[in-house]
């Protein structure tokens, strides 16, 4: 075990450097001149004499080193990082993880609570699910998922918004931000509700999606495991069908189930543009796309790199986790 998780900690290095020479020269390929669009169209359009907004725009890529080559704006960028310096914002000559600190917890807790109620719902409905296979609840969930899957989010809370955000039905739930205007004039406890009540429609477009997906996976991953000859042998002894299920037949099926833990990571930081776009939320996602935008290149790449190397980590966390849940695979022989 110690051997292959060195192992695979020194691959980490190498193939963070691929992805970021990879990210480093797509986003340079972009069109548009950042430089230019941080002085803005209508900025440019006041200055009468273009040689001076040319002088201006020239400045600017100096200040930011944007007149490098791509080579030595790449190794000058990766020096940086080196420390944990992600440079400073072409927009607003922010720190870029100033701005990162100030979204992260806001995406952090939508996410967060979002996949707590995924893993919480969608691991009972699958268990159930499997268990009484092609009966009418069996037949009543499964549809009733397939159909929560295929809702794209953006409709679902457009739908929200109409009909209890204030639309043209019930005013129910806040559809802007994540706290009301006097938030902090609120003691602990009516903070604390202000804040539930205005999570509760972007939790709810998180959550569905992923709730239908992974119940799909642990019925999948169920059914097979109580289809092996272990479980059979279980039976066979007299055991009951609770500890069958829930002592001998869960661990293993958990399989598919911690696969998708490597991608957990990159989605608690990752944020999501569609809903906090749509909910009005400052957090990550929003950030990402409104630095695509504005050719905000050290947020953008940023924001990828740590994507990138939580991805790496979490998949580490995921093979790890499969030794844990199956003491019979051994890393070691991969």
């Amino acid at each position: 075990m110690k051997t292959y998780i060195l192992k695979r900690l020194m691959m980490i290095l190498p193939t963070m450097l691929g992805i970021t020479v990879i990210t480093f020269v797509i986003i340079r390929l972009a069109p548009g001149d950042p430089a230019a669009m941080r002085i803005g169209s209508g900025a440019q359009g006041m200055i009468r004499n273009q040689q001076l907004a040319n002088e201006i725009i020239e400045k600017t890529r100096k200040e930011f080193g944007l007149d490098l080559p791509i080579h030595q704006q790449y190794f000058r960028w990766v020096g940086k990082i080196a420390t944990l310096d992600f440079g400073r914002s072409y927009k607003d000559n922010r720190p870029v993880m100033d701005k990162i600190w100030e979204r992260m917890p806001i995406t952090l807790q939508l996410n967060i609570i979002s996949i707590i109620l995924v893993y919480l719902i969608a691991i009972p409905l699958g268990i159930y699910s499997s268990t009484h296979q092609y009966s009418a609840g069996d037949k009543t969930l499964t549809l009733g998922l397939f159909i929560l899957y295929s809702l794209p989010s953006f409709w679902v809370a457009t739908i929200l918004i109409l009909f209890v955000g204030g639309g043209d039905y019930f005013h129910w739930f806040p559809i802007t931000g994540i706290s009301s205007m006097d938030a902090d004039k609120m003691s602990a406890a009516a903070w604390l509700w202000d804040r539930i009540w205005h999570l509760i429609l972007p939790v709810t477009c998180l959550t569905y999606g992923g709730l239908a997906y992974v119940s799909r996976q642990m019925r999948s991953g169920m059914l097979e495991t109580i289809r092996q000859d272990y479980i059979r042998t279980a039976r066979a002894k007299g055991l009951s069908e609770k500890t069958v299920i829930y002592k001998h037949a869960l661990r293993n099926s958990l399989i598919p189930i911690v696969t998708l833990l490597g991608f957990l990571l990159p989605a608690l930081l990752g944020g999501s543009v569609i809903i906090e776009s749509i909910f009005t939320i400052p957090g990550m996602g929003a950030l990402g796309f409104e630095a695509i935008l504005s050719r905000d290149y050290p947020v953008v790449m940023a924001i990828s790199t740590l994507a990138a190397f939580l991805t790496l980590i979490g998949l580490l966390i995921s093979d790890i986790c499969y030794a844990l849940v199956n003491p019979t695979i051994s890393l070691e022989a991969q």
